[in-house]
């Protein structure tokens, strides 16, 4: 199983298209579920998220404003899939994701990347982002290949990560 985690805040007017894009997979093998973190919004999110409340795919939880990083682990906590795959409530999945990592998790691969498209809020293109390409490597290989060459540590939205290998995000972190 595959959970998405989707740390909210104040995100009313897009987290609708958000949980959309992630139920409009084409067919695959993979299940998955959806979990939406709702921290501390001020906005209208916990209403938009009470039209989602019984989609049996979906969990959503409440919790104090902390910030994204604790979201994340929250998020990840509260997941039964085997792989995370981070979402964040503004983003777009493509409607192949799953198709497309279903192999690479049948061979039971740690870390799957796939390279990000940025679109706007009509779903055009904006830029496509180039990444490194490699075979099947071991996680440490893939991490220094990735390491200083690539958005590895820029973004978290373009990784299935299976779970059993996931760090505690640090909360409050300043540089």
């Amino acid at each position: 199983m595959i959970s998405f985690i989707i740390p909210a805040y104040n995100a009313e007017k897009t987290i609708e298209n958000t949980i959309r894009s992630i139920l409009n997979q084409e067919q695959a093998d993979l299940t998955y579920e959806i979990i939406v973190i709702n921290d501390g919004s001020t906005d209208q999110t916990d209403f938009m998220m009470q039209t989602w409340k019984e989609n049996s795919k979906i969990k959503y939880f409440v919790k104090e404003n902390t910030g994204v990083a604790d979201t994340r682990n929250e998020g990840v906590q509260k997941a039964t899939g085997e792989y995370i795959i981070f979402v964040d409530s503004d983003d777009y999945i493509a409607p192949s994701l799953l198709k497309d990592i279903e192999p690479y998790i049948k061979q039971n691969i740690e870390l799957i990347k796939w390279n990000p498209v940025f679109v706007d809020e009509n779903q055009n293109e904006l830029s496509r982002k180039k990444g490194i390409a490699f075979g099947k490597v071991t996680g440490e290989q893939g991490f220094n290949l990735l390491f200083g060459n690539d958005n590895f540590l820029d973004c978290l939205w373009n990784y299935a990560i299976k779970k059993e290998i996931m760090l505690a995000f640090p909360k409050r972190s300043l540089s």
